[in-house]
């Protein structure tokens, strides 16, 4: 076990171009790469996807088997101070920055999927080893798991009423600058989170 040992976590191949192929290029939503195949934890949301045959089908050992490339446009959550203070020159007043949009972080993946006879994809494995494709693919879906009084579970000091509100009006197409008033907010659910007794 160790930080980033490059060691055989990634996900099954197969598995990976089937859910990107149903989630993203059925369902058209998004999901979430988890693209370390280590204990190292960096998950990017999928903006884009592409799969591309490389080559194939063609026969090995009896089996029939074809190449893919998987290219994924993932969004990047980490930005520095000047990529998100970028003041909007339609506000002169400078209430008013520009958005942030997409940052975009290229991921690439090859893979060899294993084929029945009739063209179905049964199995498959990363070109070059184990090591080399994503850990993880998850679908989340709803809000977090919340305590009684709205806080994160992991993080009890996250109330989640106030992160959407702030995500919904940092979006808000309205002229005047959107306002977050904490007193009513407050009033429904206490904004400091309960703490642990002596």
């Amino acid at each position: 076990i160790a930080y980033d040992t490059g060691a055989i976590c990634s996900m099954n191949a197969a598995s990976f171009v089937l859910a990107l192929a149903n989630r993203v290029g059925i369902d058209r939503r998004s999901a979430l790469i988890q693209v370390h195949p280590s204990t190292r934890w960096k998950y990017y949301a999928i903006a884009s996807a592409r799969m591309r045959v490389q080559r194939g089908p063609y026969a090995v050992e009896g089996a029939r088997r074809v190449d893919v490339a998987i290219d994924c446009t993932l969004s990047s959550t980490v930005l520095s101070y000047a990529d998100a203070n970028r003041p909007d020159p339609s506000a002169p007043d400078g209430t008013r920055f520009e958005k942030v949009g997409l940052r975009p972080v290229l991921f690439s993946w090859l893979a060899t999927l294993e084929l029945d006879p009739d063209g179905s994809i049964i199995g498959g494995r990363w070109d070059g080893g184990l090591e080399n494709g994503p850990n993880q693919l998850v679908f989340p879906d709803g809000e977090p798991e919340l305590t009684p009084h709205g806080f994160a579970v992991d993080n009890p000091f996250l109330q989640f009423a106030v992160i959407r509100q702030l995500a919904e009006l940092s979006s808000s197409p309205a002229d005047a600058p959107p306002r977050l008033d904490l007193h009513d907010l407050c009033a429904k659910v206490p904004c400091s989170p309960p703490r642990p007794l002596p």
